[in-house]
């Protein structure tokens, strides 16, 4: 993987109250506002061990995660996404699909069947493990970008998650929880990094470690 296309992210988890401190760090800042809000829907796979949520509880340094990202009501471009971990950075590995129908209701078997046909083989080796249907969330997501276009912030908040532990159809409907939780990331490519600490000095958040994947399984699983 060519340097240029590592990134960082430092998250920050926080509450939806204290969204207009940050809005005011990031005006103070420079930071504008570069796409509409957006409503971020997310299909998560993984393993019958869980072996994607499990590396991430143990902390392990190399993992991924496997999702399908679409954005809004807009069904006809869809983005199987595999997101590699690396240590401290990251990148993705992104194939658009068309034509596929998701609907609540739908047989899980029937999605993986059609996601398969879909894929190209190098995005379907790794899919053909890690392919059962363990969580879908969605959340309202804001943008924003540095004046040098080096940093780009996200804040994430009404974030829900739809169980899918007991059906064999897909859940997109029957909330499993609802958070007022907010979540903020900071994002740079790695020929960045050094500035962070530097810019964001006096950011109003404390970095913590977050996945939306891990929190919506910890609570539907109970641990």
């Amino acid at each position: 993987m060519e340097s240029d296309k590592l990134r960082q992210e430092i998250k920050f988890n926080t509450y939806s109250i204290y969204e207009n401190n940050i809005l005011n760090w990031l005006r103070l800042n420079n930071f504008h506002e570069i796409f509409k809000k957006r409503h971020v829907n997310n299909i998560y796979f993984d393993d019958l061990n869980l072996q994607c949520l499990m590396a991430n509880l143990h902390g392990d340094s190399n993992r991924f995660k496997i999702r399908l990202r679409w954005y809004d009501n807009n069904l006809d471009n869809l983005f199987f996404e595999i997101k590699i971990k690396k240590n401290i950075f990251g990148y993705k590995k992104i194939y658009k699909i068309k034509d596929l129908s998701i609907y609540h209701g739908i047989s899980k078997n029937s999605l993986i069947n059609s996601i398969e046909k879909k894929l190209p083989k190098d995005f379907n080796n790794r899919f053909n493990r890690f392919k059962f249907i363990q969580l879908v969330n969605s959340y309202d997501r804001r943008y924003y970008l540095s004046s040098d276009k080096k940093f780009r912030i996200t804040i994430d908040k009404n974030i829900q998650t739809f169980d899918q532990r007991k059906n064999c159809v897909l859940n997109l409907m029957h909330k499993f929880f609802s958070q007022d939780k907010m979540v903020v990331e900071i994002k740079c490519q790695k020929l960045d990094q050094k500035k962070i600490i530097t810019l964001f000095n006096d950011f109003p958040l404390r970095a913590s470690k977050n996945s939306k994947y891990v929190d919506g399984q910890r609570l539907s699983l109970g641990f």
